[in-house]
């Protein structure tokens, strides 16, 4: 791991707690398989990705974070509401905001089943006598 983007693991907590009291955000979102984390010794914070910014960038580290946003709010406001929550913390860092998908604007997120599980409850199967 660089460094920079370990110097900015320390501020993946108040990375996700900034992101987390945005209006439009109703949760982090890992991404479909939890692929994207910070990982740091013993856990790991879902929703945020640090990376070391290219050669020549001052800021030294990108950020992304990925949210369920809370509907109907717009992925350009969202978007602003984050980065504009993280700008004290990561100054001129680059910010990308994934919007991984939605909830209603005062309910939780909804937990969505695995593609494997069977839905024959959903399907009506003809009868056998149906000519």
């Amino acid at each position: 791991m660089n460094a920079p983007v370990a110097a900015a693991g320390t501020d993946a907590d108040r990375i996700a707690v900034a992101t987390l009291s945005c209006p439009a955000v109703a949760r982090l979102h890992g991404g479909r398989f939890g692929e994207v984390a910070t990982y740091l010794p013993g856990r790991r914070i879902g929703g945020v990705r640090l990376r070391s910014a290219p050669d020549g960038d001052p800021a030294g580290v990108q950020v992304e974070v990925h949210v369920v946003g809370r509907y109907p709010t717009a992925v350009a406001e969202i978007a602003d509401q984050v980065r504009t929550a993280l700008r004290p913390i990561v100054g001129s860092a680059r910010v990308d905001v994934v919007v991984g998908d939605y909830a209603g604007e005062t309910e939780p997120a909804p937990v969505r089943p695995s593609d494997s599980t069977p839905a024959t409850s959903e399907i009506e199967h003809p009868s056998a006598d149906r000519g």
